[in-house]
């Protein structure tokens, strides 16, 4: 029995099995994956099998001293865990095989090096400011009745016929959830359907071309125009009065990406 020392480094070339099989998603929290490559293995530090070198029965002929470089295969299996959208722990096994000569012994079958690993992925970076709220629409003009002399009696305020009401509900980039600034803009839009119930609501969910993939983003304003047409029909309002329409990245009616992110509700 002798120890001689290695080092080993490589190129892997892996494979996302979730993907594959179930499409891409980010926020996945089991992501299984393969993968293979080919990488050089240095051995150094051989001096106990030098000093036995009488004892190896061929001779010694694969005995090597200093330092001795060798091909090297890799190939396994890992597991990577979601735990949060910086944190992320690693399971890992694979195995090392090299040709048996690397032993100083001479032999028929490669040597084979079997690890399990275990570790965390840390992703550094810092999240984009969430875009400022609009500004609150002006409220409509009080319309004061002038005086009439008397005896005539004052004129009765005449309220407008409803036309339309538009509300922009913006959200955070690559999410879908309705924060309470934007809750209060689906208030209003329940309130106008309730006041005028011959009305209906037009849901058109989009996503900032700025950022992500067409598929990305169309998954995005999709959840975008469902989750608002779902808060609507939970304060009430039947379904059938709800139009949900979604484009992805395809179109962008605003200027800036911060105002792409929105589901535009129009009551009319």
């Amino acid at each position: 029995v002798y120890k001689y020392n290695y080092v080993e480094g490589g190129l892997d070339l892996m494979v996302d099995i979730a993907s594959i099989f179930g499409g891409y998603k980010f926020d996945r929290t089991l992501n299984p994956y393969l993968f293979g490559g080919v990488g050089l293995n240095y051995g150094f530090g051989n001096d106990e099998a030098n000093d036995l070198k009488s004892r190896f029965p061929d001779g010694a002929k694969y005995l090597w001293d200093g330092g001795k470089a060798m091909i090297a295969g890799r190939a396994g299996l890992g597991l990577n865990i979601r735990l949060t959208d910086a944190l992320a722990l690693n399971l890992e096994g694979n195995c090392s095989f090299i040709d048996d000569h690397f032993n100083s012994k001479e032999g028929s079958k490669a040597d084979f090096q079997i690890k399990a690993l275990a570790g965390l992925t840390f992703s550094f970076g810092k999240a984009k400011p969430a875009p400022a709220p609009l500004p609150a629409p002006a409220p409509a003009p009080v319309v004061k009745p002038e005086p009439e002399p008397e005896p005539e009696p004052e004129p009765v305020a005449v309220v407008p016929a409803f036309e339309s009401l538009t509300r922009n509900v913006l959200f955070i980039i690559n999410k879908w959830d309705i924060r309470d600034s934007e809750q209060l803009k689906i208030d209003e839009v329940v309130e106008a359907l309730k006041a005028n119930p011959d009305t209906k609501v037009r849901v058109s969910g989009y996503a900032d071309k700025a950022t992500g993939t067409a598929k990305r983003n169309k998954f995005l304003s999709q959840k975008r125009a469902e989750v608002v047409s779902e808060a609507i029909v939970n304060a009430g309002i039947d379904k059938d009065r709800i139009i949900t329409e979604y484009f992805g990245d395809t179109v962008n009616p605003f200027e800036t990406p911060e105002e792409n992110r929105v589901a535009v509700c129009l009551v009319k």
